[in-house]
């Protein structure tokens, strides 16, 4: 089946929290302190203390796991390059724990490249959902000065990811056309060299009311997206100069949550709250060259975590633990037994490495 249509699926969060009720949860956090090291590899585990646990049932699609009732410390975030974009701008951690500033304009999206720029994208102000409706031109980093990428000057580009190809680095930017009906609305995928400028469309279709939500770019080239129709959110691989997508397959229903790719496993990242404070994060998992549905996890997060707005995960380190954002509070990591950590990261900001 090929969708012709996506609505973007944007969880919307209660901003305006009062100070008492952010500084009680920063507390309740910050005994579950996350540090960057200095050794290690992008391999190397989340450490974790011991926990009190439970099984839970798993969503149809997904396995069992582990259910944290007691938060534990957490220890180490494997060395690396953070990135956080949030209301106060875009910062960059390095594995020696300093910490540099690349806009401190508030910021929807960015994502680091190993030629050490970054491609970043302001957020809109005022925007009612978390993280923050993107805003005006893609710009690119590269160690002193922004300088923005090359779009289509009648659409709306909204950066989706950035990473390295084997053709280089590259952005990858959904453009969108707003017409005034079905027939005039389109979305095209992007893949802008960073480098050169040189711009490569993915695919191009209408889209209205429907865009993707989230995409990841693969070593290849090839583009993983996610994207909602008619209260279905569907998968596909794209791949440039193709009519369709290489595969196309269910994700769940009303799926708002984000997409993590690698060559073997795309992952669809979910969170839930409860009126108890916890969060239930449901990670549907699929197989990248054939889009097969395969085996995910549950993760429940404790109400003891006190978050108490939803979490939003953009990255994924490879024991299963993700690093996630929220809009009341600092960046936290969660490993898959429910144990959570904080990143330290500005309040209200999202986490990618």
């Amino acid at each position: 089946m090929y969708a012709a249509a996506t609505r973007r699926a944007r969880r919307v969060v209660r901003r305006g929290k009062a100070a008492a009720a952010a500084v009680a949860a920063a507390a309740a956090l910050a005994a579950f302190a996350v540090v960057i090291s200095d050794g290690g590899s992008d391999d190397t585990d989340l450490a974790t203390g011991t926990a009190e646990s439970t099984e839970t049932s798993a969503p149809s699609g997904t396995d069992s796991v582990p259910t944290s009732t007691t938060t534990t410390s957490v220890a180490v975030v494997p060395a690396g390059v953070v990135v956080f974009a949030g209301p106060d701008g875009v910062t960059i951690t390095g594995p020696d724990g300093t910490t540099t500033a690349v806009t401190t304009e508030p910021s929807s999206s960015a994502y680091p490249l190993p030629n050490g720029t970054v491609v970043h994208q302001a957020a809109a102000e005022g925007s009612p959902v978390y993280p923050p409706d993107p805003d005006g031109p893609v710009l690119v980093w590269d160690g002193t000065a922004s300088t923005p990428l090359p779009t289509d000057p009648d659409a709306t580009p909204v950066l989706l990811d950035a990473a390295a190809t084997a053709d280089g680095p590259v952005a990858l930017i959904s453009e969108r056309i707003i017409g005034a009906g079905r027939d005039d609305t389109t979305e095209t995928l992007v893949l802008v060299d960073v480098t050169t400028g040189e711009r490569t469309v993915v695919m191009s279709r209408p889209a209205f009311e429907a865009f993707h939500s989230s995409g990841a770019v693969l070593d290849d080239g090839d583009v993983i997206g996610l994207y909602t129709v008619d209260a279905s959110a569907f998968l596909a691989r794209w791949s440039a100069g193709q009519s369709g997508p290489t595969w196309e397959s269910f994700a769940g229903s009303e799926a708002s949550g984000t997409l993590v790719a690698t060559a073997d496993t795309s992952r669809v990242i979910d969170a839930t709250g409860s009126p108890s404070g916890g969060h239930t994060i449901n990670v549907a998992a699929f197989d990248t060259q054939t889009g097969q549905d395969g085996p995910g996890a549950r993760i429940t997060v404790p109400a003891e975590a006190a978050i108490s707005t939803g979490l939003f995960c953009r990255a994924r380190l490879d024991d299963g633990t993700l690093l996630c954002g929220w809009a009341d509070g600092p960046p936290v990591a969660v490993d898959p037994a429910g144990t959570v950590g904080v990143l330290d990261g500005p309040r209200g900001s999202l986490p990618v490495r």
